[in-house]
């Protein structure tokens, strides 16, 4: 077969080696190939077969056994898993579609890997392609690389096991003793302990100094406990622990999300070093402490050697010895394998010693526990058969009983966050804006005014760590001024520098080399030295490096977005022949040595997440949002909203590069309908829906940076995907209404819950006169997602799945309902209320599928309803008898909305013939009179849909004054 030369990204092939009822891996591995024995279906897979091109690499799978550590953590019959046999390389393709051949390496024995499987005789693996990238690079380093497959945090951040469709306590599948979706910050510290092997070669590990510098002081060598207590220290709060562990993810380049909180995380105390000792570059602690960390993996995971259990324990007994580490290496141990080892700081050997006092017999103050009985004292709280009836202990809930922590979910963090400002803001009201966001990107808040819609947005911006220009930057570090010759800045590259070859220079340098006009400067780099143009900005005090011809050229071939580099003024004395000296820090990704005397590598501040824009009665177009090309000065004039939505892009793009998920930006309009909204924003209504991008300007200055600010504005600009929009709208004379078109865009909320009985009490005591807060939560609500998805048929299949489909079934009665009055809605819709559901019902811990499909309904179909009488009645009457009990056919006094009436506002009560009405126009309530006739209430109060129904019956009493509509 000829050689396929276009690009191909790496691609693994996972094939069977039983074909029928015959195991054939003997005799493939033995003769060098494969081939499908099947003649029944090889036109299915040839098209495959002919794919495997020489280098490949290619696995043998067999049916496995399920694991020994299943019963522990799973409880259900069915579960899935493979076997490896063998792994080889493809070295020829013969071209008819059914045999490769293969040199393969015989494993000692099969190796079981669980939970992300597929039994198709080929399966195509290719992970930079694949929805699914962490499973699929987890199941390559397994099968190829020799990695252990780790079990629990798989558990706890994926939730597979959990049943969310329906008879959730009765069907789901997994083990209610062992709380993994709380722990999952255990991934974040099994990803930084495997990357972190990869330096146990000192060699390698020299190689990487420049990284660790800022966190760990002037380094000559260090430690894999050193590294990991940089983010776990006694003395840090949980935001500096978040800031050290974003240090040490970005100088490892870790894709995982960093933890929300540490409950259930030992730290140690404030010492610079794991070990006191402060060794030299040969120093035998550090490849001591080396050992015993690899010497962990080797024992949990039986990766090499003849005993590595003994060998553990000898590395152990070695490790613990050193003057400092005691006890703290138990610490370290359970930093590098939450789930495997337990940490042993006091309080945990407290609660050991009372509950299991054999573990500990010389008790808490007792010496440190010897190799051998630490092995006894794991092995015995968790043996390595893993059985339901001997797993004893989840080290992680161990650890945070034993410290008396807390797991708060992140909704209960938002929502304690906002009754500290002062808002009270009903469970239910929080959760449909937070599923409302996940679900459609541009959220509607309608109310009465005074309701606090504006700050409740912007607190769920700052509760999910979104912060605004205004706002402090978390830990910043004080800059101390710059001496000449030996101090350097460090400067991260951002995509402005590439693009327009160019960088502003940082204040802090100025001191020492004085800039007053334009003019040329020395430049150092790489060896050699060039001329280079310095840009001098009076009006903005402003100094630009202008890096063109070799130096652009040198520039943008070395870095990469993201990538470091340090910059040095030398012979500041005379500033007229000063000269600037670049150094590389990473290069391309890779670090890169730099000069022993420079200082620790600092790092730069985080951008604002957060936009509050203030929505002003004269805009007309897009250019109070956007800016304009101003043709009288030649320049773009870009607004604070454009350079937050470059930086969100700058986010994206960074994310990309490392390999890992864009952080959220949250865009705040502020009474968005004192302008209309269809002439400021319908471009990024249709750039929302479409994904195209939106016309700015066509002038290449401004593309290489000629701006007043220096910053580069592209001619076009797609919406980036990690931005999420809120507006907030009060109804009155001076607003304007919304067009269908921008209801059909948005999520309308309507935020008018105003609790007076209990303002100001809601965070000390609700007390006796508080409304109880409806049981709609979210306690699996974890964040919004740094990139948006829009809605599609995935989510509409997944919403069939739920409660067997009723609810999908009720929205497509709804619809036909609708239909007659040409009063239906699109696809779209539909995907939303979808994505809607599926994704309350994934985050919720009880059913509230009915719930959420109530609420999304409200916010999605009902919207579009204003107009006079004789346009929305029918309609509104349609909408109210399908939410009383979902018929359509004939109506009956339930369906009549006049035999309906309001208790205390929230809920509807069934009156039949009880009273007759005088309405109220201006008001849109209905006085009632006394009906001889009405003698009875109905018993039949139930609806189906109660919150439709409610809105629904509103809107038809204020039809009364002749005009009705969403918003009140």
């Amino acid at each position: 077969m000829a050689a396929n030369t276009s690009p191909r990204p790496p691609t693994y092939w996972f094939v069977n080696a039983w074909l029928g009822s015959q195991d054939f891996s003997e005799e493939f591995i033995n003769g060098g190939f494969w081939e499908n024995r099947l003649s029944e279906n090889r036109s299915a897979y040839s098209v495959m077969v002919q794919e495997m091109a020489p280098g490949d690499q290619i696995a043998l799978k067999i049916g496995g056994q399920r694991p020994a550590f299943v019963g522990a953590v799973v409880r259900h019959s069915w579960f899935q898993t493979i076997a490896i046999a063998a792994t080889g390389t493809v070295i020829a393709n013969v071209g008819d579609g059914i045999r490769a051949n293969v040199e393969w390496t015989r494993e000692p024995e099969p190796r079981v890997w669980s939970f992300y499987t597929n039994y198709r005789l080929i399966w195509k693996v290719v992970p930079s392609v694949s929805s699914d990238p962490d499973f699929q690079s987890a199941l390559v380093a397994f099968a190829f690389d020799h990695e252990p497959q780790r079990v629990y945090s798989w558990l706890a951040l994926r939730d597979l096991w959990r049943n969310r469709a329906q008879n959730r306590e009765q069907s789901g599948s997994l083990r209610a003793d062992v709380d993994f979706t709380q722990f999952v910050w255990a991934w974040f510290f099994e990803d930084a302990s495997f990357k972190l092997r990869e330096f146990v070669d000192p060699t390698i590990r020299k190689q990487s100094l420049s990284a660790f510098e800022g966190l760990l002081g002037r380094v000559t060598d260090y430690d894999p406990f050193t590294v990991m207590a940089s983010w776990n220290r006694q003395s840090f709060d949980v935001d500096m622990r978040r800031d050290r562990a974003m240090r040490v993810k970005d100088a490892l380049k870790l894709r995982t999300p960093l933890p929300e909180h540490f409950a259930g995380v030992a730290t140690v105390d404030g010492n610079s070093r794991f070990c006191t000792v402060s060794p030299n570059p040969d120093a035998v602690e550090v490849e001591v402490l080396w050992r015993v960390f690899d010497a962990a993996f080797e024992y949990l995971f039986r990766l090499h050697g003849p005993d590595p259990r003994q060998e553990f324990i000898e590395a152990y007994d070695r490790a613990v010895a050193l003057p400092g580490v005691g006890w703290n290496l138990t610490t370290g141990l359970s930093w590098a394998t939450p789930w495997e080892f337990p940490p042993l700081d006091r309080e945990t050997r407290a609660l050991i010693a009372e509950r299991y006092p054999d573990l500990l017999p010389l008790g808490v103050d007792g010496p440190v526990l010897d190799g051998a009985g630490y092995v006894r004292l794991v092995e015995t709280l968790h043996p390595r058969d893993f059985t339901p009836q001997t797993v004893l202990v989840s080290f992680p809930a161990l650890v945070a009983e034993a410290h008396k922590e807390m797991v708060v979910s992140t909704f209960e963090k938002i929502t304690t966050s906002l009754q500290g400002s002062g808002l009270y803001v009903p469970s239910e009201t929080l959760a449909t804006y937070l599923l409302a966001l996940q679900a459609k990107r541009f959220v509607i808040l309608s109310g009465i005014s005074g309701t606090g819609k504006t700050r409740i947005a912007t607190e769920v911006a700052k509760a999910l760590g979104a912060f605004t220009d205004t706002a402090p930057k978390p830990d910043l570090p004080t800059e101390p001024p710059l001496n000449s010759d030996t101090d350097y800045v460090d400067v991260i590259v951002r995509p402005s520098m590439l693009d327009q070859k160019s960088m502003v220079i940082p204040r802090r340098m100025r001191a020492l080399l004085p800039v007053t006009a334009s003019r040329e400067v020395r430049l150092t780099f790489d060896g050699r030295h060039e001329n280079i143009y310095l840009y001098f900005d009076s009006v903005r005090d402003v100094a630009h490096l202008m890096f063109r011809r070799v130096v652009g050229a040198w520039f943008r071939e070395t870095f990469m977005i993201d990538d470091r580099f340090r910059l040095r003024i030398v012979g500041a004395d005379d500033p007229d022949t000063a000269e600037i000296e670049l150094v590389p820090l990473i290069a391309g990704g890779v670090p890169v040595a730099f000069p022993e005397s420079s200082p620790p590598l600092t790092f730069m501040p985080d951008v604002a997440r957060q936009a509050l824009i203030a929505v002003r009665p004269d805009w007309t177009d897009n250019r109070s949002v956007l800016g304009y090309f101003n043709p009288l000065h030649q320049q773009y004039q870009p607004t604070v909203f454009l350079k937050f939505l470059l930086d969100a892009r700058d986010e994206v793009e960074r994310a990309e590069r490392a390999g890992g998920q864009a952080r959220p930006f949250f865009a705040i309009f502020d009474e968005m309908n004192l302008a209309r909204v269809e002439h400021y924003f319908s471009d990024f209504l249709s750039a929302l829906e479409s994904g195209d991008a939106i016309d700015l300007h066509d002038d290449e200055e401004t593309v290489d940076g000629g701006t007043d600010e220096g910053i580069s504005i592209p001619r076009r600009l797609t919406i980036p995907p990690n931005v999420y929009f809120t507006g907030t709208v009060n109804v009155d004379e001076t607003t304007h209404m919304f067009s269908p078109k921008v209801l059909d865009r948005a999520f309308v909320i309507e935020f008018d819950e105003v609790n007076l009985e209990a303002y100001g009490r809601m965070v000390a005591d609700p007390g006796d006169g508080a409304v109880p807060d409806h049981v709609v939560a979210l306690p699996q609500f974890t964040g919004i997602g740094g990139e948006f998805r829009s809605p599609d048929s995935s989510d509409w299949e997944a919403f069939g799945d739920l409660d067997g489909g009723r609810h999908r079934q009720a929205l497509i009665e709804l619809h036909t309902a609708l239909k007659k009055f040409h009063r239906h809605f699109g696809y779209r819709v539909a995907n939303e209320i979808a994505r809607f559901v599926v994704l309350a019902d994934t985050q919720s811990d009880g059913p509230m599928t009915a719930d959420a499909f109530d609420i999304a309904v409200v916010a999605k179909v009902l919207p579009k309803f204003h107009g006079t009488r004789r346009d929305v009645e029918e309609p509104l009457k349609a909408v109210f008898q399908w939410a009383i009990d979902g018929s359509s056919g004939t109506r009956t006094d339930r369906h009549d909305d006049r035999n309906w009436v309001a208790d205390s506002g929230t809920h509807l009560s069934f009156r039949a013939g009880q009273t007759s009405r005088s309405s109220t126009p201006a008001t849109g309530t209905e006085a009632e009179t006394p009906d001889a006739t009405a003698s009875r209430p109905d018993t039949g109060s139930a609806t189906r849909y109660a919150r439709t129904a409610m809105k629904a019956w509103r809107m038809l009493r204020r039809l009364d004054g002749g005009f009705t509509s969403f918003m009140e």
